[in-house]
C-alpha cells in the first residue's frame, strides 16, 4: 500500500536522487488517537521541517509493519521510513526495527537527519541496535549498518 506522498516524490524524480539507508530502533512512541509513532519519525520530521516549512508527511499500513513518507520540495529531500515488528511485545522497543530511506543529493541534509536520530541516545544509537533484527527483517548486515552510520555522523 503506498501514499500519496510517495507517488508525488516519484513522479518528481525524487527516488532518482543518492539513496542512503539508515536502520534504527525507537527508543519511545508517541501515541495519538489513530496511531503509534516513533520517536525516531518525530526526530527527522522536526529536522526537515526546519529546513522547508514546506514540508508534507503521510502514513500507511498498520498493525505489524506502517511506514511514513516525508517530501520537502525545496529542500529537495524525500524520506521513507519503514517501521517493522520484530518481536512479539510491541512495548519492547528493540522489537520496532526501523529501516530509514533518504534520498537527497545534499550531504547536509543526510548529516542532518542521521544526527537527528543519533541524538535520541545519550551515548549514541549504535550502542542500541541489536542488528540480528535488522539482518533477519531486512536482510542488513551489521558491518552495513555499522559503517553507513559512521559515514553519516
Amino acid at each position: 500500500m503506498g501514499s500519496r506522498i510517495q507517488n508525488d516524490a516519484q513522479q518528481l524524480g525524487f527516488t532518482k536522487a543518492r539513496h542512503i539507508v539508515l536502520y534504527a530502533h525507537p527508543k519511545r512512541l508517541r501515541r495519538t488517537a489513530s496511531t503509534s509513532i516513533p520517536d525516531t519519525v518525530d526526530a527527522i520530521h522536526d529536522y526537515i521541517a526546519l529546513q522547508d516549512a514546506t514540508l508534507v508527511m503521510d502514513k500507511s499500513g498498520g498493525g505489524r509493519s506502517w511506514s511514513f513518507y516525508l517530501l520537502a520540495q525545496n529542500a529537495q529531500v524525500y524520506a521513507e521510513i519503514f517501521i517493522k515488528m520484530a518481536g512479539l511485545a510491541a512495548t519492547n522497543m528493540s522489537n520496532l526495527v526501523i529501516q530509514i530511506n533518504i534520498y537527497s543529493n545534499n550531504d547536509s541534509h543526510v548529516h542532518g537527519i542521521a544526527n537527528a536520530v543519533n541524538t535520541l541516545y545519550e551515548n549514541g544509537i549504535l550502542a542500541h541496535l541489536e542488528f540480528n533484527k535488522f539482518e533477519k527483517t531486512y536482510a542488513a548486515k551489521q558491518d552495513q549498518i555499522i559503517a553507513e552510520w559512521k559515514k553519516w555522523l
